[in-house]
C-alpha cells in the first residue's frame, strides 16, 4: 500500500489522501501492468506480425509497419477508442505520424514527419525511411543527472575513477541499444554523437565542477583517450600501457 505521501506546497505540508502520484514507481509499474493487458487482448496478431514492430515504453507508443492499414487502424484505435473496457486514448498534439492518415477530423492537429524526417522516441531519432536511429540531442538534461560524491581535494586517480563512474552510469544504457544495431557508417556516426554530447553535457562540466586539473599529464591523456573507451563498450585495449587509466 502507498501511504503517508507528503506533498509540500509553499510553507504548507499536506498529506495525499487518495490517488497514486504520478511519475512514483508504483504509477509506473501499474501502467505498465494495465497497457500490457491491453496489448495481449486487443493487439495480438498485430504483436505476432513478423512485417510489423511494435514496442512501448511505459505508455510511449512507437509502431513501425510497411502496411498502411495495419498503421492507420493503430491510429484510430489510440485517438478514437476502442469499446473493451481499457479506456485508453492518446494526445494527438503528441502523436506523430510520416502517413496520411483518412481520419479527417484529427488530420490537422496531427503533426507530419516528412520523407527524411524522424520520430523522436524516449532520448532517440527513429527515422521511418531506413530505419535507423540515432540520438535525439534535446533530451539531453544536465539538470537531470546523477554524479558521484568525491571531494575536492581527491587524487587525480579517484576523479578520473568518479567521471567513469558518472559517465558510465549516464550513457551506457543509450551506448547499448546503439551498438545492437546493425553495422555500418550510420551506426557510427549515432555512436559519436552520443560521445559528443555526453562530453558536452556530462562529462566537462563535471569535471570542472570536482576540479580535476585539465593540464595534469595524465589528466590530459586521460580526457583524450575517455571517448575510445565508450565507443569500446565502457572498456580500453588500444594501449595496454595506458590501459590501467581506465581499470575501475
Amino acid at each position: 500500500a502507498v501511504i503517508q505521501q507528503r506533498v509540500i506546497f509553499g510553507k504548507k505540508c499536506y498529506v495525499a489522501g487518495r490517488g497514486i502520484p504520478q511519475g512514483s514507481s508504483v504509477s509506473t509499474r501499474l501502467c505498465n501492468l494495465y497497457l500490457g493487458a491491453m496489448e495481449r487482448e486487443r493487439y495480438a496478431d498485430l504483436i505476432n506480425n513478423k512485417d510489423t514492430l511494435l514496442f512501448r515504453y511505459v505508455d510511449d507508443y512507437v509502431l513501425l509497419t510497411s502496411e498502411f492499414g495495419v498503421a492507420n487502424n493503430f491510429l484510430r484505435d489510440l485517438l478514437c477508442g476502442v469499446e473493451d473496457g481499457y479506456d485508453v486514448l492518446a494526445d494527438p498534439s503528441k502523436t506523430a505520424v510520416n502517413f496520411k492518415t483518412d481520419l479527417h477530423e484529427l488530420r490537422c492537429c496531427l503533426p507530419m514527419i516528412g520523407v527524411d524526417g524522424c520520430v523522436g522516441w524516449c532520448g532517440y531519432e527513429i527515422y521511418p525511411n531506413g530505419l535507423k536511429v540515432s540520438i535525439d540531442a534535446t533530451r539531453f538534461n544536465p539538470k537531470q543527472r546523477f554524479s558521484p560524491s568525491v571531494k575536492e581535494t581527491a587524487k587525480a586517480r579517484a576523479k578520473r575513477l568518479a567521471i567513469m563512474t558518472y559517465v558510465k552510469a549516464v550513457l551506457q544504457r543509450r551506448m547499448e541499444v546503439l551498438r545492437t544495431l546493425t553495422n555500418g557508417k550510420w551506426k557510427v556516426m549515432a555512436m559519436r554523437k552520443l560521445v559528443r554530447l555526453g562530453f558536452s553535457w556530462y562529462v566537462r562540466p563535471y569535471a570542472k565542477k570536482i576540479m580535476l586539473n585539465p593540464k595534469g599529464p595524465m589528466n590530459r591523456i586521460f580526457m583524450r583517450l575517455l571517448p575510445s573507451w565508450i565507443l569500446q563498450g565502457f572498456e580500453y585495449s588500444y594501449n595496454r600501457r595506458l590501459s590501467h587509466l581506465f581499470s575501475i
